[in-house]
């Protein structure tokens, strides 16, 4: 066998175990990562859900939909507090109204308004 090819094989068996060693170490951090970006995602989602309630008045229909980007959670509105629950917990924001115990889905539209004093959820379609 040719010496040329002897030290291809090397070198392929040597960058296949350096890859595999750095996949092992990254892994943890890269999975942490992931998380803390699902969380903003989240967070920003949440803020965002909170803006719309809170600025609300009577007489006043908002429509409203999440973008249902890959791994997104639904939005949980339960007394006076928005909540969005992920892998590792749950992100809580105070809202000024209080709302209808309903959950907003990730990719559907919903139409939110204030009734009574009380901010109302209702499904499209």
């Amino acid at each position: 066998m040719p010496v040329s090819s002897v030290s291809a094989q090397n070198s392929w068996g040597v960058y296949l175990l350096a890859s595999f060693s750095l996949l092992a170490i990254m892994s943890s951090q890269m999975s942490g990562v992931a998380q803390t970006s699902r969380e903003g995602a989240d967070l920003r989602c949440a803020d965002g859900v909170q803006s719309i309630v809170d600025s609300l008045h009577p007489g006043i229909t908002v429509e409203l939909s999440i973008d249902a980007w890959p791994g997104a959670d639904p939005v949980h509105l339960e007394g006076r507090t928005i909540s969005v629950d992920y892998g590792q917990g749950s992100i809580a924001l105070p809202v000024v109204w209080p709302l209808s115990n309903s959950t907003i889905s990730p990719s559907l539209s919903y139409l939110v308004w204030l009734a009574g004093g009380v901010v109302q959820v209702k499904p499209l379609g």
